[in-house]
């Protein structure tokens, strides 16, 4: 993965050399996803588990963003959940352009989801993996494609579910494995993501 830096300082008008954000860069196909990691992780899980490998090989070019000031990320400013937003949307608009597919854990499913519920047309496919705090958010009218992937062992999974329950029209997959089931079982968890963004 290419480590890169995006200023969206620029775009918000903030004071010159503020507003970075380091995110990583990998492949180069014609259609694209981004992804964000739970909040003990940072970017390289997503390589760890094999799913950056697995998504350029499907085609994907694939932006991963450290989440702002969770522990492990390499951005360690501040950022409420609505200047993430506002990160996000300047980042899908200048940087990675059309409508990508997104993909969230955890903590950052809800981040993706308060981003959703303003901008959903601007993202196509839509994966979660144990998102947590959604029934925070009031995601009535999103309605794009989605897939959320749960561990079976997780112990969050009964507050989990009920944040779900508005999204209807999500898939629902539960897998073998705890919160974090891309640990677990690798390979399957890169290959229920690879089949649902090909259409299965």
């Amino acid at each position: 993965m290419e480590q890169l830096t995006y200023n969206y300082g620029k775009r918000y008008g903030l004071p010159a050399g503020t507003g970075n954000l380091i995110y990583y860069a990998s492949g180069t196909g014609k259609k694209s996803i981004v992804l964000m990691h739970g909040y003990h992780f940072n970017s390289q899980t997503w390589e760890n588990a094999g799913l950056v490998k697995a998504l350029n090989k499907a085609g994907y070019k694939t932006f991963l963003i450290d989440v702002p000031n969770f522990p492990e990320s390499v951005n360690k400013f501040w950022a409420t959940p609505k200047d993430t937003v506002l990160i996000l949307d300047a980042f899908i608009d200048d940087i990675v352009k059309g409508n990508p597919a997104i993909l969230g854990s955890s903590a950052s499913g809800f981040l993706w989801g308060e981003y959703l519920v303003q901008h959903r047309d601007k993202v196509g496919d839509v994966v979660f993996c144990a998102p947590v705090n959604l029934e925070e958010l009031d995601l009535k009218n999103v309605d794009n494609r989605m897939l959320i992937i749960l561990g079976s062992r997780d112990s969050r999974n009964s507050y989990i579910k009920e944040g779900i329950k508005q999204l209807k029209k999500a898939k629902v997959v539960t897998m073998d494995g705890g919160h974090v089931p891309y640990m677990d079982h690798p390979e399957e968890f890169c290959r229920l993501v690879i089949d649902f963004l090909g259409g299965k």
